[in-house]
């Protein structure tokens, strides 16, 4: 697989949902599969989740949720920023850091990339690190 890149501001909505619905036909874990990969890469990170089976099956299905949700929405701008400063201040408690930010968004990117494969054209990347940067920025500004 080919080394992530650094995230940019500019997205193409539909480019984005269409790739989650192709993403979602092949993996109907992915919320497993994205946490899998997080912890393989940074098992620091795991200290923000809870160690019951239980709790961290229901953060998988409410960040699946989520997902779905911000795909239904995510060329609406003002849903998109009340929802994340809300998924944010939801977060502040973690305190995370910009790096956190990006170590989730690396590993979430990365396993769009494996489950899409050959679909997961340089388009389609550009077009997910534009959503990622979004969709963060909007949740950091409830760090504010």
């Amino acid at each position: 697989m080919r080394r992530v890149t650094p995230f940019n501001s500019s997205f193409d909505a539909a480019l984005v949902r269409d790739s989650y619905k192709k993403v979602l036909e092949r993996e109907h874990h992915l919320a497993r599969l994205f946490y899998e990969k997080l912890f393989a890469k940074h098992p620091e990170l795991q200290s923000f989740f809870s160690a019951t089976p239980a709790v961290r099956a229901h953060q998988e299905k409410m960040f699946a949720m989520m997902l779905v949700a911000i795909m239904d929405r995510i060329d609406d701008s003002p849903w998109i920023d009340q929802e994340m400063a809300q998924l944010g201040a939801k977060h502040r408690r973690f305190q995370l850091t910009d790096a956190n930010y990006h170590d989730f968004g690396v590993a979430f990117l990365e396993t769009i990339a494996h489950v899409a494969g050959a679909d997961f054209t340089h388009d389609v990347e550009r077009a997910w690190r534009g959503a990622w940067d979004m969709l963060t920025a909007a949740m950091k500004k409830a760090h504010g």
